[in-house]
């Protein structure tokens, strides 16, 4: 009887060691704002720990947070056991992290990197960054506006169309208090419309003469309808998400968003009106791609590596993309996949979606305008 017991006992001993060995801690900081993220990242959490992978949702505000941490690291010479092991990145904050060589790479070497759609040249570069392996992407975004069709026929599509539609329709729309990355994109979006060649631009700030008037026209049109916002302006949602119940209660009739499946997420979810509709600037919307990075002093690359072939295989992807879970725009190429992998990607096509996403893409402006649009914003409404 103590024989099988000591051989039970060895048999643990030998699970638990294997265990140990081979399970590692990712620590992912990524955006917390947003509930369904979050949920979609706890599953993911969930899949991974079938590869003995323990990935740790860091629920952050602002990635900048985590970028001061690595900028101090890099400065007392803590190269090797980091704090962050994975990071959700874009624009201004790529540049940062390239820029100061923060970044490990490159990590386009994945196997499921082969499924991403390498075609599009827009993949390549960040904000006007080139990529260069040091990060993945993961998703995709784009400018749309957000209605409720019982209350506006015919929704604004230009900039014009939308300053007669605040003035005729006080305190019914708003956009996110600066420097919320949906607020800013808002107004990225209305300069788009106001500069007479677009590919100023994809330029830095700096060459945009001072005053810059393309600057100085989008402050005079954010003052003209600025007492009509919702609350007169003298408050902002402090995000994208806040809106969502101000629409659905009808203080809002037309909102903001940086998704395209937007509506259809929150009318699957009961957290918006089934009236809700999409539609989008006849000109064009800002598109751009959010990535995945792992930072230089990562103490677990290897996990974070294998974290990311994850996230960006055909199943989590699927999963991403289906509007009853995240509804966030695939980076993949279907011809790329085989038929099983795309009958993964349930057509979810549905009234409050705009048909095949077809909207015209705008690349975001060089990141240095982000600075420069914020500034200024604060120096005229602060």
């Amino acid at each position: 009887m103590n024989f099988f017991f000591n051989i039970f006992i060895k048999i643990l001993s030998l699970i638990f060691i294997h265990h140990s060995l081979y399970s590692a801690d990712v620590n992912f900081h990524a955006w917390g704002g947003s509930v369904i993220i979050n949920d979609f990242i706890k599953q993911a959490s969930k899949d991974l720990k079938k590869k003995n992978i323990n990935l740790n949702h860091t629920k952050i505000t602002d990635i900048a947070d985590s970028i001061k941490i690595l900028e101090t690291d890099k400065k007392i010479n803590k190269l090797q056991k980091g704090s962050i092991d994975l990071m959700w990145v874009n624009g201004e904050n790529f540049h940062r992290l390239k820029k100061n060589q923060l970044l490990f790479g490159p990590i386009d070497t994945i196997d499921n990197y082969k499924f991403i759609n390498t075609d599009d040249q827009s993949l390549h570069n960040d904000f006007g960054e080139p990529v260069e392996g040091l990060e993945v992407p993961w998703g995709r975004a784009q400018f749309v506006l957000i209605y409720d069709s019982k209350l506006i026929q015919k929704p604004p599509q230009t900039i014009e169309q939308l300053r007669k539609f605040i003035k005729n329709n006080p305190g019914r729309f708003t956009y996110p208090q600066i420097p919320d990355f949906h607020g800013t994109t808002f107004l990225k979006q209305l300069l788009y419309e106001m500069v007479d060649d677009q590919s100023i631009l994809q330029k830095p700030f700096s060459n945009c003469l001072n005053p810059c008037e393309p600057l100085k026209n989008l402050m005079i049109y954010l003052k003209d309808i600025h007492p009509f916002l919702w609350n007169q302006g003298k408050r902002f949602p402090k995000s994208a998400a806040e809106t969502v119940p101000l629409l659905s209660n009808r203080e809002l009739w037309l909102t903001i968003s940086f998704n395209p499946n937007m509506a259809a997420v929150n009318v699957n979810s009961g957290n918006l009106r089934d009236v809700t509709r999409t539609t989008s600037f006849i000109g064009g919307a800002i598109g751009n791609t959010h990535y995945l990075a792992i930072p230089f002093n990562s103490p677990n690359k290897k996990a974070s590596l294998e974290v990311i072939n994850y996230l960006i295989s055909p199943q989590s992807q699927a999963d991403k993309s289906n509007i009853e879970i995240w509804g966030d725009p695939t980076v993949l190429d279907f011809t790329k996949m085989n038929e099983i992998q795309k009958k993964m990607f349930l057509d979810k096509q549905s009234v409050h979606i705009l048909p095949n996403y077809q909207i015209p893409y705008l690349e975001e402006p060089h990141y240095s305008w982000t600075e420069a649009i914020e500034n200024e914003w604060f120096k005229t409404f602060n």
